[in-house]
């Protein structure tokens, strides 16, 4: 592993997050982000994290700026793609509850898919013309 690859770190995080080591994956979207915080999907994966642990304040926060960076419109950001990686993990994490038998990993999943869906349905309504405020409003 690339020790200055952010995408690595968000990936392990990820992996983390799925097995709910979540204070093992926030440390590593840390590290993603303190290597370049530029990319909207560790942040909205570092939101998924707290919105798992009921840290809803800060799970916002995480959410805000990597909406933040849609807005800004860089190389990494762009909506249709974050959304396409949102979507798949979706689908798969979907299709695997309907053939899945390990009780530990259905729970997991269900609580993973409930804040993904979140994350999608507000990424989707998103609109980058609009104001930060309009995004706390909602």
């Amino acid at each position: 592993m690339d020790p200055e690859d952010p995408e690595a770190y968000r990936m392990l995080g990820y992996i983390l997050l799925e097995e709910q080591r979540y204070d093992e994956a926030l440390e590593y979207f840390q590290k993603s982000v303190e290597i370049n915080d530029s990319y909207s999907l560790t942040w909205l994966n570092w939101s998924l994290a707290l919105m798992l642990q009921d840290e809803d304040e800060e799970a916002k926060t995480k959410l805000k700026k990597g909406f933040e960076l849609l807005y800004h419109k860089n190389e990494y950001n762009k909506k249709e793609e974050v959304l396409q990686v949102l979507n798949k993990d979706l689908a798969f994490k979907q299709r695997y509850l309907e053939s899945a038998n390990d009780v530990q990993r259905i729970t997991r999943f269900k609580a993973n898919i409930e804040g993904l869906k979140k994350i999608i349905s507000f990424l989707e309504k998103y609109d980058s013309h609009l104001e930060k405020s309009d995004f706390e409003a909602r």
